[in-house]
């Protein structure tokens, strides 16, 4: 029968409307409820009851089995009642079905569910009675066995090598626990877990809890066994693993261990040594040849060839590279695997790591002797025979060629460059001097021609002398000339033209006015001044001597004195004429005015002009006497002198005599 609750109880007692405490709320019949609770009766009970929620299934008659978490008791309240009989104590069970059932005991006191899902009695104190007759459930054995035990039979027996029992009997008063005090199933032995072992009987914990490095452990194991060959086992194995190709396992190995460097392991299980001239990192599984370009000094070892040295295939030692021969690394971190014969003109002696020129200086007819070069010959870097110093340049030391400098120059086998002597010209890597031309300068060491500097004059190319002054002497000039014509030399590098109004001879190294008493047309051309021409310095034009002043010379004007008379073109002064008078600078004389006159010659004035007395006039002028001033004539007057006419009479009559001068009409 399926049922979901047991209680056990004092006979006698009824318990009402209790709820199974272990099962949670909302549990379903088909979740299970897996734990127990103690529920005590405070008035009635004196000893504990267990209350179980389980599946509780009767298999057959006498027998009464529990299976672990298959149903639990739902929320809903269940009645329990307990009664006695003749045979002891009744339980009742109320199974979802509604059906009940009734089974006998004698003197249980509490139902124990183990952690296997079985549940076994345990006896309280030590009057009490093992398992009831009639039951099969099993109870614990003593420690260190396993299997069950009740009052008919018992299966009780020692744990055995390679098991181990976690499971006894440790006091009436509890369950079958393990060494933990949890509750455990003892009717069975367990198997050692694999990584451990038990070595011995009786066992409750495996007493091997961790297997050896290079031993393996499985499950049930008696004895830790030797990893076999092939195979490595580290620490806990509970089986070999299998090395892999290249690895060297004789057996007991803890892991998968390389083949060491200079041997090979063909398989898992053997080793050799590899031979010489071989090359075997770990892990080999065969010989390999060392590598042309490297050195294998031990077959574990295999290195680059060193720059100089060479290392054929097979190589145990490097080979000094031979002289004529170069031994350079192949490509970056492999080296030379046979040497390399260097060309002509190449030095390489032995043990050379790449190929050179021959040095400077030196020759090489064959690329492992180098021979020096002598004197007077020219031996350029990589140089097969010695060379002549070529022309245009010079060595001063075999091993360069210099190019001829400037000023200088070289012609073959030149040792040193030759000074360019005065009158030739030597460019850079002249080879010969060159001759310099007419109108050139060139002194000692000339590089070009230079023209003959202006003031200077050339007559050879090896000299340049200054000109005079008064000279011009342009670029070029092989000789002095005067400064032309007309023209001005401040220097002898410059000739300009004379200005107007100058006059500039031959040499000349100023302008000079047109002379006095000259007359310059232009700066070419002074000519002398005729007579009564007056021509002052810097004159271009001969002008006549000017009026109010006379020229003694052409080069000489003064003004004419008071007194004088110079007109136009005069040499030299005329007396002012009687009649008149002149003033300082007169060209004509000044007539004396009517009613006056002037007997004498060099009247410098007006006032040298005498006026007529009264009773004459006169009206005319230029009066050079006093016969010019004529009498009134009668019926006229002149009361004032100086008068230029006579005045008519009014009133009056003047005597007819006209030899009386009449002052006023009578």
């Amino acid at each position: 029968m399926v049922g979901s609750l047991v209680v056990v109880a004092q006979p006698g007692v009824t318990r009402r409307r209790r709820r199974c405490t272990s099962c949670g709320r909302g549990q379903s019949k088909q979740q299970g409820c897996r734990s127990s609770a103690w529920l005590y009766n405070e008035q009635l009970l004196s000893w504990p009851v267990l209350l179980l929620c389980l599946t509780v299934t009767a298999f057959a008659p006498g027998v009464l089995g529990i299976q672990r978490g298959v149903a639990a008791v739902d929320d809903s309240s269940i009645d329990l009642s307990v009664a006695n009989d003749a045979t002891g104590q009744r339980v009742l069970l109320h199974t979802d079905s509604s059906h009940t059932a009734s089974n006998s005991f004698s003197n249980a006191r509490s139902l124990v569910m183990p952690a296997d899902g079985k549940y076994s009695l345990a006896r309280i104190g030590a009057a009490a009675t093992a398992c009831p007759s009639g039951w099969g459930t099993t109870c614990c054995c003593e420690r260190g066995m396993f299997g069950w035990s009740n009052v008919q039979n018992s299966t009780c027996a020692s744990c055995p090598i390679g098991s181990y029992c976690p499971c006894w009997h440790h006091f009436d008063s509890v369950p079958c626990q393990d060494g933990n005090g949890q509750a455990c199933d003892g009717s069975e032995a367990r198997l050692c877990p694999a990584g451990q072992c038990c070595t011995t009987q009786n066992l409750t914990t495996p007493n091997v809890l961790e297997c050896s490095s290079g031993f393996f452990c499985p499950e049930g194991c008696q004895s830790p066994t030797e990893c076999p060959p092939a195979h490595y086992c580290p620490k806990s194995s509970h089986a070999p693993t299998l090395c892999t190709l290249g690895s060297y396992c004789p057996g007991r190995m803890s892991s998968n261990a390389d083949c060491p460097p200079g041997s090979r392991c063909s398989d898992t299980t053997s080793i050799a040594a590899c031979q010489p001239g071989s090359y075997c990192p770990a892990r080999s599984t065969s010989e390999a040849d060392c590598r042309a370009g490297f050195v294998c000094a031990t077959p574990a070892v295999e290195e680059m060839c060193a720059a100089g040295t060479f290392c054929p295939a097979k190589s145990t030692n490097a080979s000094q590279c031979p002289a004529g021969s170069a031994c350079p690394l192949a490509s970056a971190g492999v080296g030379c695997s046979a040497p390399i014969p260097c060309r002509n003109g190449s030095y390489c002696p032995a043990g050379c790591p790449l190929e050179r020129n021959c040095t400077a200086g030196w020759f090489c007819t064959n690329s492992s002797v180098q021979e020096q070069c002598k004197n007077q010959s020219y031996c350029p870097s990589g140089s097969v025979m010695p060379l002549a110093c070529p022309t245009g340049f010079y060595c001063h030391t075999p091993a360069e060629a210099t190019k001829c400098p400037a000023g200088s120059y070289c012609p073959i086998n030149a040792t040193q460059p030759t000074e360019c002597q005065p009158g030739s010209r030597c460019p850079a890597g002249s080879v010969d001097p060159f001759s310099c031309q007419l109108g050139d300068y060139c002194p000692k060491n000339s590089e070009y021609a230079a023209s003959c500097a202006p003031a200077f004059y050339c007559p050879q190319p090896t000299e340049q002398r200054p000109c005079r002054s008064g000279s011009f002497c342009p670029a070029r000039s092989t000789n002095e000339t005067d400064c032309a014509l007309g023209f001005v030399c401040a220097s002898p590098a410059e000739q300009v033209p004379c200005n107007t109004s100058f006059f500039c001879p031959p040499g000349s190294t100023r302008m000079n006015p047109c002379a006095e008493g000259f007359v310059c047309v232009n700066a070419s051309i002074q000519e002398e001044c005729l007579r009564s021409y007056y021509c002052p310095s810097g004159s271009t034009v001969a002008n006549l001597c000017a009026g109010g002043y006379y020229c003694p010379k052409p080069a000489q004007r003064i003004e004419c004195m008071a007194g004088e008379l110079c007109v136009n073109g005069s040499t030299a002064p005329s007396a002012c004429p009687a009649g008149s008078f002149c003033p300082r600078g007169s060209m004509q004389p000044n007539p004396c005015p009517n009613g006056t006159f002037n007997s004498f010659e060099n009247a410098t004035s007006k006032v040298n002009c005498t006026a007529c007395r009264p009773g004459t006039a006169n009206n005319a002028e230029n009066g050079a006497s006093e016969s010019v001033c004529v009498p009134c004539a009668i019926g006229f007057e002149a009361k004032q002198p100086g008068q230029p006419t006579c005045s008519p009479c009014h009133n009056g009559k003047i005597a007819s005599d006209h030899m009386l001068l009449k002052l006023s009409c009578a």
